[in-house]
């Protein structure tokens, strides 16, 4: 008769799944992607290498679990200040302005993350939705890349006046009308 694997075992294999991904965003704040090892992020963790290699086969893989738990954190944080607002232009403003606090709070990180083409092409693909869902016309695909790429590359020098900024400049460049920080 074949094992089989209780709710308990499930709950506490994941539970070592999360914090060895934990212990790779640790690591990866800290050193970069260029300097990350699975030594650095087993030492982190406090387990020996074979048990990283149960979970990840390789590095590639550890990489891609990341990838995905830092997009997921980042695409939950805008649905959830966006909410189910019912005008779409006020969804867009609000995904952009939470994307930006983000970006600005955890600039090391993002940074990092944004090196990840899973991570890079999921945002884009979010901020294309918002995109499209506020009538934009043009291309959302030049636009998400455009709202992106300046975000990533002034986070690391923008307080909270220059995210209300930056937020402002986009939101002007789909041409949408801003006045008092709010699209009208």
């Amino acid at each position: 008769m074949a094992y089989r694997k209780t709710e308990k075992v499930l709950a506490q294999l994941e539970a070592k799944r999360n914090s060895l991904i934990a212990s790779a965003i640790d690591v990866i704040e800290k050193v970069g992607l260029d300097g990350l090892t699975t030594d650095l992020v087993c030492e982190r963790a406090g387990v020996a290498a074979g048990l990283l290699y149960r979970y990840f086969p390789d590095k590639t893989e550890l990489l891609a679990a990341v990838a995905i738990h830092l997009l997921n954190r980042d695409i939950s944080a805008i649905r959830d200040a966006v909410g189910g607002n019912s005008k779409q232009s006020d969804a867009l403003e609000i995904g952009l302005r939470t994307l930006i606090d983000r970006a600005v709070s955890n600039y090391s990180i993002m940074s990092e993350a944004s090196k990840l083409s899973l991570y890079r092409e999921g945002l884009k693909r979010e901020l294309r939705s918002l995109i499209q869902g506020a009538g934009i016309t043009g291309r959302p695909f030049i636009f998400d890349s455009v709202a992106l790429g300046a975000i990533l590359e002034t986070a690391g020098s923008l307080g909270p006046k220059g995210s209300e900024e930056l937020a402002s400049a986009l939101l002007r460049s789909f041409g949408l009308r801003v006045k008092a920080g709010a699209v009208v």
